[in-house]
């Protein structure tokens, strides 16, 4: 009886792209508000820093940028300013995201095993949806000016639908939330296309302020945002069986001196009323410009929390009561945008579908 060879072939890469991916890199780019994540093509996410950059006062030389910069926040020197480019998604200071950006690009090249000066032929950078034309421009521009040569734009409500594993290509509708820092933005996705969508500015940074504000009327002290962002995380927003009060520390505005102070739970529920509340209208009135055929598809589908505010815990159960609909958080839900821009990136159909058009 004849044997046969049932030892598995070895595959042999291709030698030219073995080549080519040693100085060429093809990104995905999720420039966020407070983080910015960068997916190279067939490696993976290999860059996770603070949307934050620290510069001279006089001269304006970059000092620090991402981890390193988010660390001089209020702690940095007089003569050196640390700021986020991005306010509300979009970029503010137009010449600090392009130097973030170098920065970052500058970093990936210098990973052992590459090439010097690789190439960045082709760059997919996710966007609020509704920007206006000029806003796009400038964030094309900053990619260009970095060191890419081609930049693509997406809208992050669709890269996250797809980031979330969410069937966009069905005949029904997908609705998804997906709370930022900078931007609350929810959109019904079918066919592989956005329905309708709508964006605000009420989300992670704004809830922050929310707290440090009421904390100042409230007990005449001041705090500050990564203090309000630990506090955040304590609450639960639909309901807390915790009846022990919640600590903080600033600095007495009477005295100026350092002062601890202990804070209710449902106090401080009571004030994110407003902020919370905002983001549950918007989620209404999407569901109110949506079709009816694609409405009676959310009893089932229901809603997908995707970004780094659905950790905010309750904002599910908030939601569902409110909206009456299933709702549930997407695994990993802060890497939904840069998963579904990574999946984009390598999809060249795909890309040539979704990607958002922008004046030459």
């Amino acid at each position: 009886m004849k044997r046969t060879n049932t030892k598995p072939k070895m595959s042999i890469p291709n030698p030219l792209e073995f080549i080519l991916s040693s100085f060429i890199m093809e990104l995905a780019i999720d420039l966020g508000t407070a983080n910015t994540r960068i997916h190279v093509k067939n490696k993976g996410i290999i860059l996770n820093e603070p949307t934050v950059i620290s510069r001279q006062e006089r001269g304006g030389k970059v000092v620090a940028v991402g981890l390193q910069a988010e660390e001089m926040l209020g702690r940095a020197p007089k003569n050196i300013i640390t700021s986020r480019p991005l306010e509300h998604g979009v970029i503010s200071d137009f010449d600090m995201a392009e130097a973030l950006l170098e920065y970052f690009f500058k970093k990936l090249q210098r990973q052992p095993g590459r090439f010097p000066f690789p190439l960045f032929p082709r760059v997919l950078i996710g966007i609020p949806a509704g920007v206006t034309e000029v806003e796009r421009k400038a964030v094309v521009d900053a990619g260009l000016s970095a060191g890419a040569r081609r930049v693509f734009l997406v809208e992050e409500p669709m890269a996250a639908a797809i980031g979330a594993d969410l069937k966009i290509k069905e005949a029904k509708a997908n609705l998804i939330l997906d709370i930022g820092a900078g931007t609350s933005e929810v959109a019904v996705v079918s066919w592989g296309g956005v329905v309708v969508s709508k964006s605000t500015p009420i989300a992670g940074d704004e809830i922050n302020n929310t707290i440090v504000n009421w904390i100042r009327e409230r007990f005449n002290v001041l705090v500050g945002d990564k203090s309000a962002e630990v506090l955040k995380k304590q609450l639960n927003v639909h309901a807390d069986d915790q009846n022990s009060p919640l600590t903080i520390r600033g600095r007495n505005l009477n005295s100026g001196l350092p002062k601890e102070i202990q804070v209710e739970r449902d106090e401080l529920r009571q004030a994110l009323h407003r902020p919370v509340q905002q983001i549950i209208e918007l989620v209404r009135d999407i569901i109110e410009e949506t079709p009816p055929e694609l409405v009676a598809d959310l009893v089932h589908t229901g809603l997908v929390l995707s970004g780094g505010g659905a950790k905010l815990a309750g904002i599910d159960q908030l939601l569902a009561e409110n909206l009456e609909i299933p709702v549930r958080i997407a695994e990993s839900p802060e890497l939904c945008v840069i998963r579904g821009l990574s999946q984009i990136l390598e999809n060249p159909k795909l890309l040539e579908k979704v990607q958002v058009a922008w004046g030459r």
